[in-house]
């Protein structure tokens, strides 16, 4: 169902464009768990929704933190997610804008129009 598919990608630009604050602010306050809830909640709807690059780098990331990786290699990784997903906000931003103004310059033609009137 197309409408349902684009719910989910409304959906998930609204609450995984602030992943990199939310991930960073998890690691700076030492809670691993909720990094990798957002990590792991980014890498499950990524695949959900088909975005396979980006799965693939928040699944690296994941093991990063579950291995306990060095930050220097954890910021490589969330560097690479943080552009990654970037891409994707900024491309599904464009689609529902484009959408947007196909719907609304549709509607200028949905209403018939006044005949024309004759001197």
């Amino acid at each position: 169902n197309g409408a349902l598919y684009r719910r989910a990608l409304t959906l998930f630009r609204d609450h995984e464009a602030d992943f990199p604050q939310r991930f960073e602010a998890a690691r700076a306050a030492g809670d691993a768990d909720a990094a990798m809830r957002a990590v792991h909640d980014l890498k499950g709807v990524a695949g959900t929704l088909g975005m396979h690059a980006l799965q693939e780098a928040a699944t690296a990331l994941e093991r990063g933190c579950l291995a306990g990786a060095a930050d220097a290699e954890l910021d490589v990784s969330v560097r690479k997610v943080s552009n990654m997903l970037g891409e994707v906000i900024d491309e599904l931003r464009t689609i529902e804008t484009t959408r947007a103004s196909v719907i609304a310059s549709s509607a200028c033609f949905a209403f018939p129009r006044a005949p024309l009137s004759r001197p």
